[in-house]
């Protein structure tokens, strides 16, 4: 496996040998902590890298392993990590790639492009300069071709970048992007002058492997952990079934979260959600990760035909919806495919069209002038960038408790190692039967990654010291 250096700065590329015993943390968020711990602290700069990571067992055929992780040190030194799907990760071990760090800044638009027999060069990205997310993917795919991964940031990133984001292409090249961070991502991207990092299919794929006894070792192991997963009422019945959809959602309260509850009970259960989707011409039970059993994502059609969204979940779901008192399926799509085409974060967007609702600038309900507000969301001639250049800017937004949303992983959250090495939801599946979370540590030492008898706290606890040293190194600078 290899690491790839891209000085933004220099316009070079160089590579490294990965070995997973230089490192504590066996992948994903996990190792993209560690090695900005590590790069920040030869350094001894405060302009961190940018890396990118694929998990442990990335490469491998276990349902939900195919996930990448990316993260960045702000100013503060405060360590953001965002878990993602789609096809980046796959793409990237097609090429033996473990790890990236995007290094300095360029002085014009770049893309990192890694081409079909695994070679990686910075290419000039100008023409690319103030695109939406979903343009970006069409144009580069035209020149790269339509299985290539595109991971990108939009024109939410240059004025808005405390809620912009990175996106990422779906593994199916007909279904739109979906989003890949929490808001901020998005400003690491521009400040380093990088506009996307694209990936072409390799018609070589590597792939782990085993020989003799360990691969029967290897593929026995990896059979009882997927019949785990197909046997779980979570991740073999409920969420292909459904998604990650709450039982109330058009239940939720609304209006800021006040007492008074939302209208739309018709919808209330899961069963007339899927059934509106399925009646849009979109899909239930996609995979979101090449592979994946769980197969927990969706889509909705517009009703010309064309797919509207991709993704939409509890978060989304009861921001656009419930929390502004909108209910048609289809207008809350519409105003999920604006913000990811503006390369925002949907979260935080979704709590800003809450702010608006409750400051009287956009009435509750009112699904067009939600569209209208977020059209060209990041230029200046957009409405959203006009109020917030006659209001001071965006109003402090916090994720409210009581809805149980995260913006993303931080190193010291609880779950946090489920990142290094799976997708999360089939992870907390399968670490709740020991024979199972079993079978995951001893395929893990089959790759070479080692666990003690104090997992996953171990881990979590090495995490949170290389975060801790990342911001003693920025407060000492």
């Amino acid at each position: 496996m290899r690491i790839l250096r891209a000085k933004l700065d220099k316009g070079t590329v160089t590579e490294e040998v990965f070995s997973l015993k230089d490192f504590a943390c066996p992948g994903g968020a996990g190792l993209v902590t560690e090695y900005l711990a590590k790069r920040l602290k030869e350094t001894g700069g405060k302009f961190s890298p940018l890396v990118i990571a694929t998990g442990l067992f990335t490469g491998t055929r276990l349902a939900g392993a195919s996930i990448a992780a990316m993260g960045w040190a702000d100013p503060s030194g405060e360590v953001y990590v965002s878990v993602f799907g789609g096809d980046c990760a796959s793409r990237l071990t097609d090429h033996e790639v473990k790890l990236i760090s995007l290094e300095g800044a360029s002085e014009v638009p770049v893309c990192l492009h890694i081409s079909s027999d695994g070679k990686a060069s910075l290419t000039d990205a100008s023409a690319l300069e103030g695109r939406g997310t979903l343009s970006t993917v069409r144009k580069l795919r035209e020149l790269y071709g339509e299985r290539s991964s595109v991971l990108c940031c939009g024109p939410s990133a240059e004025s808005c970048g405390a809620i912009s984001c990175v996106v990422c292409t779906d593994p199916d090249p007909a279904l739109p992007p979906r989003q890949a961070s929490p808001g901020g991502m998005g400003r690491a991207f521009s400040e380093r002058n990088l506009t996307a990092v694209v990936t072409e299919h390799s018609p070589r794929p590597f792939r782990i492997s085993f020989s003799g006894r360990h691969k029967e070792r290897f593929d026995l192991l990896s059979d009882t952990v997927n019949s785990a997963l197909g046997s779980d009422s979570l991740t073999g019945r409920l969420l292909p079934l459904y998604g990650p959809l709450p039982e109330d959602w058009f239940s939720s309260p609304w209006r800021e979260l006040s007492p008074e509850l939302s209208a739309g009970g018709e919808m209330r259960e899961k069963a007339a959600w899927r059934e509106k989707i399925l009646s849009s011409g979109g899909f239930c039970s996609m995979s979101c990760i090449p592979g994946c059993t769980v197969r927990c994502s969706n889509s909705v059609k517009d009703r010309k035909g064309a797919y509207l969204s991709t993704g939409l979940d509890h978060e989304t779901a009861f921001l656009f919806g419930s929390m502004t008192g909108i209910f048609e399926l289809r207008d809350i799509c519409a105003i999920d495919s604006l913000t990811t085409d503006a390369g925002s974060d949907l979260i935080m967007t979704g709590q800003l069209l809450g702010e608006l609702a409750k400051a009287g600038a956009l009435p509750f309900g009112d699904a067009a002038g939600a569209k209208r507000l977020l059209r060209g969301t990041g230029s200046p001639e957009g409405a959203l960038q006009r109020y917030f250049s006659e209001n001071g800017g965006l109003p402090s937004l916090s994720v409210r408790p009581q809805t149980g949303i995260q913006r993303g992983y931080r190193p010291e959250a609880g779950e946090f190692c489920a990142g290094c090495f799976m997708c999360p939801l089939p992870w907390r599946a399968l670490m709740k039967d020991p024979a199972s979370a079993d079978a995951l540590m001893e395929l893990a030492s089959l790759i070479g990654w080692e666990t003690d008898s104090a997992f996953p706290s171990s881990l979590e606890g090495t995490v949170s010291s290389f975060a801790e040293s990342i911001r003693e190194g920025f407060n000492e600078n």
